[in-house]
């Protein structure tokens, strides 16, 4: 029975983004080892340096908040996003297609302001 409640906890964590408020990952950038990485919402990776949508930033932030409504869309598909501390990369972890996610998206970084 704790394993149901292991794997409930996990799902509701990856569903709702909170549990997940940093970990320590690979970076896929920059820094090339493992790093402090931050949890953020899709409508910051939808606002990041890159046009991963429309390229128009009011468009792209609705649809990252669109994501971020509606949880369990992103997370258990995508994998929630984290951005590495150092060098501010864009990965997702803990998706079905994160893997694929992360491939196809080499220079995802955070808008610097």
């Amino acid at each position: 029975m704790s394993d149901f409640g292991t794997f409930a906890g996990k799902v509701a964590g990856k569903v709702v983004n909170a549990a997940n408020s940093s970990q320590e990952l690979m970076c896929l950038g920059k820094c090339d080892k493992i790093t402090k990485h931050i949890s953020i919402s899709y409508a910051d990776v939808y606002m990041s340096d890159s046009d991963l949508l429309t390229g128009n930033d009011t468009v792209d932030s609705i649809a990252g908040t669109y994501l971020d409504l509606f949880p369990g869309v992103g997370p258990l598909s995508l994998g929630n996003p984290y951005a590495c501390t150092c060098c501010s990369k864009i990965r997702h972890h803990g998706g079905i297609l994160s893997s694929q996610e992360n491939e196809s998206n080499k220079s995802l970084y955070l808008q610097k302001k």
